[in-house]
């Protein structure tokens, strides 16, 4: 028979603890770099998409403000830049107040077949005038980055915008 090493078997119950113990330790440590490592992975994630998600919006916006920025611009009595500057960039947040209150969410729906071709968006609400709907062929350039990717992996993209953050 062979020899199992010249500790194999005179360890004291006490070494064998120790041994033990250190095992659930070195467990531990690797449990929580394990954590540690995903949860900096998900806030890297969480961190890259919200600039995109606010570009997403702002470019959906100017979607909505061409579809829908001049009837708006004549019913609040501003000129279109105005309008634009309160619904992208919060200039007045009066204005903005104002038009988030009569208008609500807005739907958009984008119709493509992908590629560099163009791209059919309908934009409606309802508001206290009842439904408005507006619909713009635009080139495929024009279409917010995210929209173009997801127009690539299906057939129609829905998206809700409000004037409110």
């Amino acid at each position: 028979m062979g020899t199992r090493g010249p500790s194999a078997g005179t360890r004291t119950p006490a070494e064998r603890e120790k041994e033990g113990e250190s095992r659930m330790f070195a467990l531990l440590v690797l449990l929580l770099a394990v954590v540690a490592g995903g949860g900096t992975w998900w806030l890297l994630r969480r961190g890259a998409a919200a600039p995109d998600a606010a570009a997403d919006r702002r470019e959906v916006g100017r979607i909505v403000l061409l579809a829908h920025g001049p009837d708006w611009a004549e019913r609040h009595g501003v000129d279109a830049r105005r309008l634009s500057a309160a619904l992208l960039d919060g200039a007045d947040p009066e204005l903005l107040h104002r038009v988030d209150t009569e208008v609500g969410p807005v739907d958009l729906r984008f119709h493509g077949s992908g590629g560099r071709g163009r791209v059919t968006v309908t934009a409606e609400y309802d508001g206290p005038r009842g439904h408005a709907k507006a619909t713009a062929d635009l080139p495929w350039d024009d279409v917010p980055q995210q929209v173009r990717a997801e127009l690539l992996r299906g057939a129609a993209v829905l998206r809700t915008w409000r004037a409110a953050r």
